[in-house]
Parts: structure tokens; sequence; C-alpha cells
């Protein structure tokens, strides 16, 4: 066995007693974790996939090359066997892809003459040198003999096999030497062994969660499909003997897919612990935390993944590990929300509110704020409630304004689900024009907006934050009754001059 054959079997992480099977197996595992469509964020680290999916390639041949004459099989081949690239997600940030993976150029392409052994080659061409040096003797016998016979001229030769023929003097350069052996992380079977944390198996329901451990809290989330149990100070709050502040498991369609943890001791302890269960991870810049991105290093199994994240300061304090069919379908749902949620918003209003209505006809529990003689405005919020929503995107608050008891003015105020709230906004309205005429006490704000001759909406977010993309609230405003509102105002001191 020689060394580039020891180099190969290195190469695809198989020992050299592995079976052709093994051989093929550990190949597919290898090309799904070095594919470069597993690094289209990160251009460097795709040009390092490309060097090591190529050596993969390369070893794979000659392990083929090789296994076949161990068999005394009649045959090679240069072609790999398909492979399935697995689909994966975001966090997971990252592009999926379900293509096969092209089979990169390799310096080395085995010869694939059909029904000729590489022995039966070898001798072969033995034997055609051994005839070409008989037969170029015997023809310089034949012209000495000429030129010293009876003055005849010498004869004419042309030298067997030119370029073109199968046993020729045509040149073949030598193989480029083969590149150190490059280590391949190998796909984390523990991550599909455990395939959960704990007690905690991906596919249980929430009931059969609860029934190893009542959670701290419980979210519910119907517009979701999604549920969220919440442990903390708890007995699971705990990976080995180093403490976590919390757990979250996440359920969609009423099953675990998802957990997080969040640690803010032993961040070393603990992302050495994840790499002797699962092996060497590599790096992932695809996750974010708002519009925070994040240091990421992930490990990959062929159902489940995990990773652990820092913020800037490099200090881990979290770990996500998610079932990766389930959570894709949890963010295709979420994908289509602004879509869905577009629905809550209407030409005259926001769901159950709308322009003119009575303060007398509001429905849900509200609390009034405000009630100004002068201006004859009264304002009124709601803060509590399943309704403060935009689809299931949660709202802090709604306030609304009436004149003389008629709905003109409505608010929402919101802090998460930032950019899906503008698109839900967007979805609904069109294109949005932008409006430098907003203000919030004495800070000009960055402003959206959408209007026609009875209702304008517009969204809104601080001047200088983010180019405008932290938007934190929504207004619409019924411009007749606002008009009316305003002139109204105005004429207070007339009202006022008639007690004189």
């Amino acid at each position: 066995m020689t060394d580039d054959i020891l180099a190969s079997f290195r190469v695809l992480g198989v020992e050299p007693t592995a079976s052709a099977e093994d051989i093929k197996r550990a190949y597919r595992k290898a090309s799904k974790v070095w594919h470069p469509d597993q690094f289209a964020n990160d251009v460097n680290q795709q040009a390092n996939a490309r060097e090591r999916l190529s050596e993969i390639n390369r070893a794979y041949d000659r392990l083929q090359i090789y296994m076949a004459k161990s068999d005394g099989f009649t045959g090679t081949t240069d072609k790999a066997p398909e492979i399935q690239v697995p689909d994966k997600v975001d966090g997971v940030d990252s592009k999926v892809t379900t293509e096969i993976p092209p089979r990169f150029p390799i310096d080395e392409t085995p010869n694939s003459d059909s029904g000729i052994t590489n022995k039966n080659k070898e001798l072969k061409k033995r034997i055609i040198v051994a005839v070409c040096v008989i037969g170029g003797l015997a023809i310089l016998v034949a012209v000495i003999s000429s030129g010293s016979g009876s003055g005849n001229s010498p004869s004419t030769y042309s030298v067997a096999g030119g370029n073109d023929s199968p046993g020729g003097n045509a040149y073949t350069p030598a193989p480029p030497p083969t590149p150190a052996p490059v280590y391949t992380p190998p796909v984390s079977k523990a991550l599909d062994e455990k395939n959960g944390f704990k007690d905690f198996r991906f596919g249980m329901t929430v009931d059969e969660v609860r029934a190893v451990l009542e959670p701290t809290s419980v979210t519910h989330n119907p517009g979701a499909n999604a549920d969220a149990l919440l442990y903390s100070g708890t007995a699971v709050n705990r990976i080995g003997e180093f403490a976590t502040d919390s757990v979250w498991l996440r359920f969609y369609e009423g099953h675990l897919f998802r957990i997080d943890i969040q640690f803010s001791s032993y961040p070393n302890e603990i992302f050495d612990a994840l790499k002797i269960n699962y092996g060497e991870p590599v790096d992932n810049g695809t996750w974010t935390r708002g519009t925070e991105p994040l240091i990421g290093k992930s490990w990959q199994g062929e159902k489940v993944f995990a990773v652990i994240l820092a913020p800037s300061s490099k200090i881990w304090d979290s770990v996500v590990v998610f079932d990766q069919t389930a959570n894709q379908k949890a963010r295709d749902y979420a994908d289509k929300e602004p879509e869905r949620a577009a629905k809550d918003f209407s030409a005259t209003g926001f769901k159950s509110l709308a322009m003119g209505m009575r303060l007398e006809d509001l429905t849900n529990a509200y609390v009034v704020t405000d009630d100004n003689q002068v201006t004859g405005v009264k304002k009124v919020v709601f803060n509590t409630g399943a309704w403060l929503a935009v689809g299931f995107y949660p709202l802090r608050y709604i306030s609304c304004e009436f004149f003389k008891d008629r709905l003109y003015r409505i608010d929402l105020s919101f802090e998460e689900n930032r950019k899906e709230i503008f698109q839900t906004f967007q979805h609904y309205f069109g294109p949005l024009q932008s409006n430098d005429t907003w203000t919030r006490g004495s800070e000009k704000l960055t402003a959206k907006g959408w209007g026609n001759d009875n209702v304008y909406g517009v969204i809104l977010a601080p001047g200088g934050s983010n180019g405008g993309e932290d938007w934190d609230s929504i207004v619409m405003i019924e411009i007749a009754i606002q008009r009316e509102a305003e002139q109204f105002k105005l004429d207070a001191p007339k009202r006022a001059a008639k007690d004189l």
C-alpha cells in the first residue's frame, strides 16, 4: 500500500481496512460537509471548501482504483456517486440547497480504458517497447547492410507509433505530487444520537415535556403555531457542573424542535464540553441577535444542528440546538407571516378599530390617559389582551385619540420583530414614500408613509438609528377629523372671548 493510498484513507477519515461501501459512505459525508454552498456567506471559507472538496474527490478516485485492483475488478471509474446535500437552517443563517454538488476539477484522472487492468497495461507497455527496440535494431541492420552492399541508396523508413499511435512515443507528464492530507471534520453522529438536551428529545409534545418537569413559564402563540417553555433555576439549568441562566424549549405544531440555552458563567468550559461531545466545529457567521451579528461555531449531524454563539465581546453566551427539518418548516411558516399579518390592517383602521367609530363602541378594555377640554381630544390606551399584536408579532401597546368621541388616530408601539412589522405594513399599503416632517419632541424621525384622501399611515423610527431600520411605531390618521380637531384647538381663544 503506497503513501498516496494511505493519505487518501486519512483524507476520507477511514481505516485502511475499510470496505468499498465504507469508503463511499465516508465520501458522501465529507462532500456534504465541505460543499462550497455550505459557506455561501464567507468567501474565504468557501475557497477553502473548494480546495478541500477537490482533495476529497482525488482521494476517493485513488481509492476507487485501489479497491478495483484489490478485488480483481477489470475496470475503473472516474465518477463519484451522486450525493444529496441536506437542507439547513438559519440561523442559521446560510444558503439552503438540495442540488448535487459539482465535481471540482482534480489534477489526477484515472485511466478509463475498458477491460484492461493496471497489470495488463504495464505488460502491454513493456511488450510494445520491446517490439519497438527489436524493430529498430532490425531496421538499423538492414540500413547498414544496404549501405555496405552494391551501392544502392539506403532504404527509407519511419518510426513506428507516432503521437496518435496507442503504443507510440507521445509524452505523458507525471502526475503532480500529492499534497499533505487535509483534516475533514466528520458529521457529528453524537448530535443525532442525543437528539436533544438531557431528557428533552426533539419531537416530544408539550404535554410529554411537562410530564418530565414543569416549566417556569409557558408562552402560547397560536398565530405562529408555536409554544415556548422557559426553565430558570430548575434541575435542567445545568450543563454538567456548569450552571446556565435559562433553557428555552420551542415547539412548532405542538412538537419540540429547538432548544436555546443561555449562560453567563464558564463559557470556555461549556465550549470544551461541546467539542468533547460533538467534535471540532466549523466557523459560522450567519447568526444575528436583532441587528447585531454574532460569532458562531457550529456542528452538523444528519438530522440535528448545533451552534455556540458570542456577541462582539467574543465571550460565548448561548447554545442553540435544533432539528433541521422541523426548524426549516417553522422558518418557512414564519417567513410568510408578514403576508398573513397584513390582513390586520384596513383602509380605515386596524383590526376592530375603525376611523370614525364612537368611544362608547369600544369592546376591548382600555384606560383613559388624557381628556383635554380645550382641544376636545380624549386619549385611551390598550396595554393588555391577546389582541395586542400584528399577526403574531407582539405590540407594546395601542393608543387611540378621539375628537368629540370619534376615533381619528391610532398609534401602534412595538419593540420586537421590527423588520417583519415593516414588511407587514409595506405589504398592505404598497410602495411607501419618505416623509421628513415627523418629530418626537425635539427629535427628528425617519418616516415612510402611505395615504389617500381619507386616511394617512406612517411607520416611524428614531432618525439616527441604523439608517431608519429600528422601526418602533405606526401611526394611522383620519384626515378630515384631524383637521376638524386642529381647527377646534385654534378656535379656543374665540370661544373663550365670549365669556368676557
